[in-house]
């Protein structure tokens, strides 16, 4: 699994083709946490999406990228950094840049982003929070991600889909015996396969934190991180 600094170090990649997918991967995995950081500065949805494709357009028009270090530790935290970099330096020239400019959009839905941002349950949170709450949903989704596909892969999506709901903390055992009559299986069977659900999820959990970092010793302080951001 490449690690975000690996993709950086791709989106710098001469090849126009490698540096936009590794660019691609970037910007999924960072774009909602951006917005939701730029939003909780209550700014508009219309200069939120302006600032934060201002940044993407930033990095590839002077390849700031290539002099991004693995020193400088957690991917997140330089993302970070560099956004509240652009908004402090870069303000004028990111509130006027007009989308689909010279940068080509990539990944970038601002419908989307706005219906997720009404959906934050406390949008009044500090900035950085919210930036760590929207970046720990996202490897969490992602990793769910991870999950359900390989179940599809499988032919048991009906499977997954029968049983997700028990990845959410709290619900247990919650609803095993509906489980079982409709998969037709016994009620120890699903019990079961939902504990190697929830092991394969913990998984790739923790396999999508690993690929944040360079250095695997720090995956477990920013898993730390990430259960501390979901926190009320």
């Amino acid at each position: 699994m490449p690690t975000r600094w690996s993709l950086v170090a791709k989106a710098s990649n001469p090849n126009a083709a490698i540096a936009r997918e590794a660019m691609e991967e970037l910007v999924r995995a960072y774009w909602w946490p951006m917005y939701a950081y730029v939003r909780g500065l209550r700014t508009t949805r219309e200069d939120a999406a302006d600032i934060v494709q201002g940044l993407l357009t930033n990095l590839l028009e002077t390849r700031r990228l290539e002099s991004a270090g693995v020193d400088r530790g957690r991917f997140r935290n330089w993302i970070r950094a560099a956004l509240k970099f652009h908004m402090g330096h870069d303000r004028e020239r990111a509130a006027t840049l007009k989308r689909g400019g010279t940068f080509r959009t990539i990944g970038l839905d601002e419908a989307e982003a706005e219906r997720r941002w009404n959906h934050v349950a406390n949008r009044n949170l500090d900035p950085d929070r919210l930036f760590d709450r929207a970046w720990a949903l996202e490897v969490i989704r992602h990793a769910a991600s991870v999950v359900e596909q390989a179940y599809a892969a499988r032919g048991k999506s009906a499977l997954f889909d029968a049983l997700k709901h028990t990845l959410v903390p709290g619900t247990g055992k919650a609803g095993f015996a509906g489980v079982a009559a409709r998969l037709g299986k016994s009620e120890g069977a699903v019990k079961v396969e939902a504990q190697r659900l929830r092991v394969r999820y913990q998984k790739a959990l923790r396999d999508e934190v690993r690929s944040t970092v360079e250095d695997p010793r720090d995956a477990d302080a920013e898993f730390k991180e990430l259960l501390a951001a979901l926190q009320p």
